[in-house]
């Protein structure tokens, strides 16, 4: 990825304000739009969802953070890890 000018990965861990179906699908939609995000799981336990973020570099994702992934439909938190 670093040679195509994406070296960055993040993983993303959402939490949502409520569980609806509705809630859910317009997340997913939403997220579907992000060309930054290369893979959404759904998970079980303490979030909600598991984004793999790719991305050029820190900065990009701060821009991607502020721009895109805060403003999700339905979102109440937002955790990264960076790999």
């Amino acid at each position: 990825r670093a040679k195509v000018g994406l070296g960055v990965t993040a993983f993303v861990l959402i939490d949502m304000m409520q569980h609806t179906e509705a809630d859910t699908r317009r997340f997913a939609e939403a997220v579907r739009a992000i060309p930054e995000v290369v893979s959404c799981h759904a998970l079980a336990g303490n979030h909600d969802f598991l984004l793999e973020v790719v991305i050029p570099d820190l900065p990009a994702y701060a821009d991607l953070m502020l721009a895109r992934l805060g403003g999700l439909p339905g979102v109440k938190n937002i955790a990264s890890c960076f790999s």
